[in-house]
């Protein structure tokens, strides 16, 4: 009962906290279907990267997450999932705390290789803007950022000021268990691990 209670919870919530990376895609296929993407955006894209992520400001801010990422190899076939966790602070004016779940749409070869890299890296390397809709063109650049948030300081701490300051962190605890092996992000998003059965409804959406 109570692994159902929690179970609930989770999907209710997309829980930032880091889960297993087979209950992370999961959650991250709950977050890509909710948002809702334009397919034209999709078709062009490199790679996606899908976090939920809490936010806490009382002049010092500071967030954290976790999710996924993937990318499209050069078959045009999307890669295994890589499991991440997300970290940032600073300092806001604004009082309060709230949950952002977010798809950062790829849309370069430069975007997909800072994943690569792993450790961790900051977002402020790379260009990003709001996702364009089905009936708008936005400004090329590379990543997309769609998201939504909810809680009581979400008209408060601008989103972008959050995702600015937000480090990616790869989980190898998290990926070394669900492969049952040592294995890169880089291995991972270049295709040199297959893809699991898990992610594949992440993938049909996708597509």
């Amino acid at each position: 009962m109570a692994h159902t209670t929690l179970g609930v919870i989770l999907m209710v919530f997309n829980t930032p906290i880091p889960q297993s990376l087979a209950t992370e895609i999961e959650k991250c296929t709950r977050i890509l279907k909710k948002l809702k993407i334009p397919p034209a955006v999709l078709e062009k894209a490199r790679g996606v990267a899908i976090v939920s992520i809490f936010n806490f400001s009382a002049i010092v801010s500071g967030s954290a997450g976790s999710g996924i990422v993937l990318a499209r190899l050069e078959d045009d076939e999307w890669s295994a999932p890589a499991a991440i966790s997300t970290m940032g602070g600073g300092f806001n004016l604004s009082i309060g705390t709230h949950l952002i779940d977010v798809v950062f749409v790829l849309n370069t070869s430069d975007a997909v290789k800072e994943f690569c890299r792993g450790g961790k890296f900051s977002l402020k390397e790379l260009k990003f803007a709001t996702g364009p809709n089905e009936n708008e063109n936005g400004e090329y650049c590379d990543v997309y950022v769609y998201e939504k948030s909810k809680g009581i300081a979400a008209l408060l701490i601008p989103t972008g000021e959050v995702l600015k300051s937000t480090v990616i962190v790869e989980r190898n605890d998290a990926n070394k268990t669900f492969y049952e092996k040592e294995v890169s992000i880089e291995e991972l998003l270049t295709g040199k691990v297959p893809a699991p059965k898990d992610i594949l409804p992440l993938h049909d959406l996708l597509e």
